[in-house]
C-alpha cells in the first residue's frame, strides 16, 4: 500500500500515471489509500475538503496532476499558517535541553558582562548554509546545519544560525562581538581570538538518510572527523586565547581528543541538529539563561580504533540483514 522513504518506480508520480492510462484501476487505488487512512479516520479526523498543501511544490496554483502536468488547475497549496507561539516554545525548549555540556574549566561558562567584554565567534558551521536553510531533503552542509538530511526532514519557516543567535544575546548583553566564518584561512580568525576575551569556534559534521551524499558522504559519515577544517581552527585558535570555547553539533560521535584536553579550550559543549532556534538555544546555555541539561545517547571513545570498524566495501553480494528478534529489539533470548 505504501512505499517509504519515497522511491518513484512504481509509486509516486508514476503511481498517478498509471491510474491516468488505466494500467491500474482507480478501485485499487481506492483500497490502498483506505488502509492507510483507516487509522485517521477512526479517530475521527475528517477533512471533506481534502489536502490544503500539495508536498510536491510550492506553488499556490497548478495542474491537479503536478507530476503529469494534467488534469484542470486548482489550488495546490492554500499555505495554512499553523504557527503560533506555543509552537514556538515548544521548540525552543527542546532545543535548549538537547544541549550537553562536556566540559567547562575556569568558570568559562555562562558569559558575562563582568569578566566579558569582546567574544569571536568563528567557523564556517556558525554562519549561514551557502545554499540556504531549505535544502535539507538532499543536504547542505557548507555552514550552520539545524537538521539532518532525508526525506523527514522539513523546510524551516526561519533559521537561526549559531553566529545570529550568539551575535544578538552579546548585543543584548552590551558585550562586544565579531564572526568570522572563514576556516580554512584563519588569519583574520586569529587576529580577532588574539584580542577576544572569549573564543568561541562552531563545528559540526552532517549526517542523514542514504537518498544522497553529501560531500562524498552517503549518510553516515565516512569517518569521525569533524568537517570545514575545523580541527586545525580550534588548534590554532587556542594556542593564542586561553578561554577558547568549542561548540559541536552532528549526529553522531566525533573525535574530541585533538583538543577535549588541552587547557586553553575551556569548555565545550555538543548536540545534536537542534532545528530553526538553533543559534538561540546556544545563546542561552552559553550566557547562563538556561542549564545544559542534555544527556548523551552514546559514549565517546578516547580512540577511533575503539569504535567499531567503519564497512566501506562489502564482499557478499546482495548483503540482508534479517531481523528476527521481532519486537526485542537489543535483547537476547535464550534457545
Amino acid at each position: 500500500d505504501m512505499n517509504m522513504p519515497g522511491e518513484t518506480k512504481y509509486f509516486g508520480g508514476n503511481l498517478t500515471t498509471a491510474v491516468l492510462n488505466g494500467t491500474l484501476p482507480q478501485e485499487r487505488l481506492d483500497d490502498m489509500v483506505t488502509r492507510i487512512l483507516s487509522g485517521l479516520i477512526y479517530a475521527g479526523v475528517d477533512n471533506p475538503d481534502g489536502p490544503n498543501y500539495n508536498a510536491q511544490t510550492f506553488l499556490t496554483q497548478g495542474h491537479e496532476y503536478f507530476v503529469q502536468k494534467k488534469g484542470d488547475i486548482i489550488t495546490l497549496n492554500k499555505h495554512v499558517d499553523v504557527r503560533s507561539d506555543f509552537n514556538r516554545a515548544v521548540s525552543l525548549k527542546s532545543a535548549v535541553e538537547g544541549i550537553v555540556l562536556l566540559k567547562n574549566e575556569q568558570n568559562a561558562l555562562p558569559l558575562t558582562k563582568e569578566k566579558t567584554k569582546r567574544i569571536s565567534i568563528l567557523g564556517q558551521a556558525a554562519g549561514d548554509d551557502s545554499k540556504g536553510t531549505s535544502c535539507a531533503l538532499y543536504g547542505c552542509g557548507t555552514g550552520a546545519t539545524g537538521t539532518g538530511y532525508g526525506s523527514a526532514a522539513g523546510t524551516y519557516t526561519y533559521f537561526i544560525t549559531p553566529a545570529g543567535g550568539i551575535g544578538t544575546r552579546a548585543q543584548e548583553a552590551k558585550i562586544s562581538y565579531e564572526f568570522i566564518g572563514e576556516s580554512w584561512d584563519q588569519k583574520d580568525a586569529m587576529d580577532s581570538a588574539s584580542f577576544a576575551d572569549a573564543a568561541i569556534v562552531v563545528a559540526n559534521s552532517v549526517v542523514g538518510e542514504e537518498i544522497d551524499q553529501v560531500d562524498g558522504n552517503y549518510g553516515d559519515l565516512n569517518n569521525l572527523t569533524l568537517w570545514h577544517n575545523a580541527v586545525p581552527l580550534i588548534q590554532n585558535i587556542s594556542s593564542i586565547n586561553n578561554n577558547t570555547i568549542v561548540i559541536i553539533t552532528s549526529g553522531q560521535q566525533v573525535d574530541l581528543e585533538p583538543f577535549i584536553e588541552n587547557e586553553n579550550v575551556t569548555a565545550v559543549i555538543y548536540s545534536s541538529y537542534l532545528g530553526q532556534d538553533f543559534g538561540t538555544a546556544l545563546a542561552k546555555v552559553l550566557f547562563g539563561d538556561e542549564n545544559p541539561s542534555g544527556k548523551l545517547p552514546f559514549t565517546f571513545a578516547k580512540n577511533v580504533e575503539d569504535y567499531i570498524p567503519i564497512i566501506n566495501k562489502v564482499e557478499v553480494q546482495n548483503p540482508v540483514d534479517r531481523y528476527n528478534e521481532s519486537i526485542f529489539v537489543d535483547y537476547y533470548s535464550n534457545p
